[in-house]
């Protein structure tokens, strides 16, 4: 596990800069609240803006990490949420965080983050006169924003409460419904965003 998180971590910091206690691995569990304001066309018929709604939507992040210093910490992760029957995601990330001294054993999370997700949107959340065109898939950019606190638990693992706010920008996807004759239908979720409130386990190498 240890060479794992040193392989990831290269990618962050020069050789030379990294000693044992630069490096975390980070676990982190979320539930999360996804909007969309979609466009959905079918064929020369129809084309509207809709606003889609997903709750929860559980989710889960693995990050490997380098700590700059004490107040500077640069990551990189893989995360996965899902809802049944829902919105489905996974994705890789960057990340960083501004990590403030509130006390001895409390500090401030200040983050950003960019990455790029791939999602799957269930058939039963685009329903046209009974019927639908399957499940959609999508992929594209996404970033965010996070603040929080760390609570120092022993010197090699901390406690991390966090909230966080991100885009994604998914694209569209395509697929075809039959009410009489079959008719192409095109979704589009740019404008999709979540809100999520987590939790997590760092531990320091």
């Amino acid at each position: 596990m240890r060479a794992v998180v040193l392989l990831l971590c290269l990618c962050l910091a020069p050789m030379g800069l990294m000693n044992a206690e630069d490096l975390a691995l980070s676990l982190v569990g979320d539930v999360q609240k996804a909007y969309s304001w979609s466009r959905l066309k079918i064929a020369d018929l129809l084309d509207e803006k809709q606003r889609l709604e997903e709750s929860p939507i559980w989710g889960g992040e693995v990050r490997a990490g380098w700590l700059a210093n004490v107040e500077n910490r640069f990551y990189l992760g893989i995360e996965l949420a899902h809802q049944r029957r829902g919105l489905k995601y996974y994705g890789a990330f960057a990340e960083y965080n501004f990590t403030p001294a509130i006390n001895r054993y409390l500090r401030a999370i200040m983050g950003a983050g960019v990455g790029y997700s791939f999602a799957t949107l269930a058939s039963e959340n685009v329903t046209i006169s009974g019927q639908n065109p399957g499940n959609l898939s999508f992929k594209g950019a996404s970033y965010f924003v996070k603040v929080g606190t760390l609570l120092s638990v022993s010197r090699r693992v901390e406690l991390e409460l966090f909230a966080k706010g991100k885009q994604m920008i998914l694209g569209e996807d395509s697929g075809r419904i039959d009410i009489g004759i079959p008719l192409p239908v095109t979704l589009n979720l740019d404008k999709t965003f979540t809100i999520s409130g987590g939790i997590g386990l760092n531990f320091r190498f």
